[in-house]
């Protein structure tokens, strides 16, 4: 359970944090103090945040494994999660307490050396014990660890504070009639200042739960690239625990060897290792070269000139071929199985037309015309959208499922549906008759529709 050294120094924090708990327990039934009672919650809320701490540590530092190739490290961001819900409880209990206070002003309040005593104490475990861990987390890069660091260094200045207010007691500085409402008010603020550091910490756990981009990990990478003079593309990184993740494709000359694109690609990982030095990176690096990078450019673009010319429903196979310094493009596109081959033949034309026009590098371009590809999912969605349009059928026919087979030069396509009950056989069969006969007006003749209908329960 012990052997990493984050999990000992998380664990023998929970065991102080304990002892903490026992002095200022005293420090509270020998002063009735709210502010020490606020302090002792807290320490109540550390010592579950150091359960939490320890049990998160041992998940995140599990190897990767088949369900978990990028590792366990987000345990450490659940972890946080907790420890940040449990800060903003605090607060809420520590204000209805101190209004109940306000409104009774039944308690008595007192202060002595020995209150004071045991606070200095707790003042100078909780420095010490603030000072380890963010040593550690920094050695280490841990989300939980730093939490627990800015915790305990909160704990130390809340505290600081409430023994200043029991030594002007003490010393009769405040008067007696004011001591509870100074008492009140500063476990509010205490309170307060736990629960923002609460919200911080639920915000920073949620947006690595949720894989926020490290933007300065993204940056340092971009700017690796261009101290090098290569351009990179389609950038990513996420954090995981104590580690970022970084993968990106870079853009390399053809000319270039094997080996030297394998020793731009490990300059690059140096530079930007060296940018993040207090961070554990773990970085992959896809290659291509400048003329791939060209040909899926002009890939992108014929796609996106098919798609916004009048007819085309669909694009697919598009092949780049380039010679010298022109291309020659060759692609299939989808139009609706009812246009006749004449409207057909003019959308091909005009595709070719805009893909010349706009793309200047083009040598030729060639477009093979073909009706559109019918799936289930395509023919689902058109028999539900002219059902609902026919508010005959939209109150009496339910549809349950389509299936579709593409043949060579037909389309079956079986539904099944259920019609009203109450209808007759006539009735029912003379709304099937009149869906199918809007399918087919859609789809064409060259679909071979059969509508099996049932009656329901």
């Amino acid at each position: 359970m012990l052997k990493d050294v984050r999990v000992r120094v998380a664990f023998f924090t929970l065991l102080i944090t304990i002892f903490v708990l026992f002095l200022r327990i005293l420090a509270y039934f020998f002063s009735g103090s709210l502010a020490i009672l606020a302090d002792s919650f807290h320490s109540v809320t550390d010592i579950i945040a150091g359960i939490l701490a320890v049990i998160s540590l041992r998940v995140a530092i599990k190897e990767p494994d088949e369900e978990h190739p990028y590792g366990h490290g987000k345990a450490e961001s659940l972890g946080c999660l907790g420890i940040s819900l449990a800060l903003i409880f605090v607060f809420i209990y520590i204000l209805y307490e101190a209004f109940y206070r306000f409104l009774s002003a039944s308690y008595e309040i007192e202060f002595d050396l020995l209150v004071a005593s045991f606070l200095t104490l707790t003042i100078i475990i909780d420095f010490w014990r603030s000072r380890v861990l963010l040593k550690f987390s920094k050695k280490f890069s841990s989300q939980v660890l730093e939490s627990d660091a800015l915790h305990y260094k909160s704990d130390f200045y809340a505290t600081l504070s409430i023994l200043i207010l029991s030594l002007l007691v003490y010393f009769s500085v405040i008067k007696e009639n004011l001591i509870i409402y100074v008492d009140s008010f500063l476990a509010i603020f205490i309170s307060f200042y736990f629960a923002i550091a609460g919200l911080k910490l639920a915000v920073n756990s949620i947006n690595e739960l949720m894989d926020k981009a490290p933007v300065e990990a993204i940056k340092a990478f971009e700017f690796s690239c261009k101290e090098l003079g290569i351009k990179c593309k389609n950038t990513r990184a996420r954090r995981v625990g104590n580690k970022i993740f970084i993968d990106s494709t870079i853009i390399l000359p053809e000319k270039l060897s094997i080996e030297e694109a394998h020793n731009f690609a490990n300059l690059i990982e140096e530079k930007t290792k060296n940018y993040l030095r207090n961070e554990k990176l773990d970085i992959t690096i896809h290659m291509e070269t400048e003329e791939s990078e060209k040909i899926s450019e002009i890939t992108k673009r014929v796609e996106e000139i098919a798609k916004k010319t009048k007819g085309v429903m669909g694009i697919h196979d598009i092949n780049i071929i380039k010679e010298k310094d022109q291309y020659h493009i060759r692609l299939h596109i989808e139009v609706s199985p009812t246009t006749t081959l004449k409207e057909a033949g003019l959308i091909g034309k005009k595709v070719e037309e805009n893909i010349k026009s706009m793309i200047k590098e083009t040598a030729s371009v060639m477009a093979h015309i073909e009706p559109r590809r019918i799936n289930s999912y395509d023919i689902n969605n058109l028999v539900l959208s002219l059902i609902n349009k026919n508010p005959q059928l939209k109150n009496n026919i339910k549809l349950l499922s389509v299936k579709t087979l593409n043949l060579e030069n037909k389309v079956i396509v079986d539904i099944r549906c259920l019609v009203k009950k109450n209808l007759k056989v006539e009735e029912s069969h003379s709304l099937i008759t009149i869906l199918e006969g809007m399918i087919k007006e859609e789809l064409g003749s060259n679909c071979l529709i059969t509508i099996n209908y049932s009656s329901e329960d």
